[in-house]
Order: structure tokens, then sequence, then C-alpha cells
């Protein structure tokens, strides 16, 4: 079996991210594309490990995360851009 394609989900400044469909044991990683740091960033729960990489500092791209090989369905994460409380969200949707 083929391992999955690593997955790259780019935080933007203006709106949403889009959705990103993958299946499970992707790796995923975030880039900070905002012009600044996001300070919440919340993970979403179909992947490990659980440790927030809050701050991410613009530029920067997180440390790479799995999607956990039970995980089914759609699932969001979030992050706030600076001194904006608006915060953003993500879907990742885990295909079978």
């Amino acid at each position: 079996m083929t391992p999955p394609t690593p997955l790259d989900i780019s935080l933007p400044f203006f709106g949403d991210p889009q959705t990103h469909k993958c299946t499970p044991g992707t790796p995923i990683t975030w880039t900070n594309q905002t012009g600044f740091t996001v300070d919440p960033f919340n993970l979403p729960t179909c992947v490990s490990p659980k440790q927030t990489p809050a701050p991410i500092a613009n530029n920067a791209t997180t440390r790479s995360y799995k999607v956990n090989s039970d995980a089914k369905g759609t699932y969001e994460y979030s992050y706030t851009v600076g001194s904006d409380e608006q915060p953003r969200t993500g879907i990742i949707d885990i295909e079978s």
C-alpha cells in the first residue's frame, strides 16, 4: 500500500481556508501565510499528537501531524490572526 501524500494547508489572512480532503494516516502541516502571528490555533480532533503549535509565526510551518487511523467524516480547525478577534475556520474531510 502506498503511503498517503502529505498535505500542507496554507492559513490565509482573508477568508477561511478551503476544505481539504485526505485519508487516515495522512501527514498534515499548516503554514502561516497571514502576515501576522497566529495565536491561538485549535487543532482538529482527528490528528495526533494533540499538542497545539500556537503561536505560529508568519511564514512558519507547524510540525507534522498525522490523521488518526480511525478518523472519518469532517473535522474543523480554527485560528486567530494577530489582534483580530474573529476566528477563521478550516475543514478537513477524511475519506475512507
